[in-house]
């Protein structure tokens, strides 16, 4: 599919919601937020959340974004 095109907004999402990833990312306003998005930092927290890590990394690459760093659970990404 077509990746959407980003629209001036956000330059920085950083998350920390301590295992509440999938409630966030399932949102249905969250791809208007991603779009909008140039870097998103988020800590994921798989043990609390099982399966969350394949959540988040499969939605922000359908909205574009690549991994450019990431410590123990802390990950950053990058539009592409």
């Amino acid at each position: 599919g077509q990746v959407p095109a980003p629209t001036p907004g956000v330059g920085i999402l950083k998350l920390n919601v301590e295992g509440a990833e999938r409630a966030v990312f399932s949102e249905p306003d969250m791809g208007d937020v991603l779009v909008q998005t140039e870097i998103v930092m988020v800590s994921l927290h798989e043990f609390a959340a099982p399966g969350v890590t394949d959540l988040v990394l499969g939605t922000l690459a359908e909205y574009g974004f690549v991994q450019v760093l990431r410590t123990d659970t802390k990950y950053t990404f990058a539009r592409s």
